[in-house]
């Protein structure tokens, strides 16, 4: 009689899954004063989206996550709204005495911000362009 040894197991062998690569955050590409009074201010950040992903869901966003410093004073968030695929009205009022160069800020990490392919704002500072 012949006996066979058995055959060691060697457990499943895993595949890899190739990954989706991440996607790259969205960016604002300009960010304008449109209006300022002493008590509030009105700016228009322009996003790096296309018509075919544009921004969604503006507003559910939470205008409290952006502020602005003008002219010595900081202002905070009060509004948000779409005004096309790519730019927002972001309207401000005046808060308290604050040094500083002119910049716009959104401090939402994760974001609130997105375009339809998923993009999300990161946190970010950036100049602001003053006509």
């Amino acid at each position: 009689m012949v006996i066979v040894p058995p055959i060691p197991f060697r457990g499943r062998r895993r595949r890899i899954l190739p990954t989706a690569a991440p996607l790259p955050p969205l960016n604002i590409v300009s960010a304008e004063l449109y209006s300022s009074s002493p008590d509030d201010v009105e700016i228009r950040p322009a996003f790096d989206t296309s018509e075919e992903n544009p921004l969604v869901e503006i507003l559910a966003a939470d205008p409290g996550k952006w502020w602005c410093r003008i002219d010595g004073f900081r202002y905070v968030g009060a509004t948000i709204e779409p005004v096309s695929f790519d730019v927002v009205r972001v309207f401000f009022v005046i808060g308290p005495a604050e040094a500083g160069e002119t910049v716009v800020a959104y401090t939402n990490s994760p974001s609130d911000i997105q375009d339809a392919s998923g993009r999300k704002l990161e946190a970010m500072t950036m100049p602001i362009t003053i006509p």
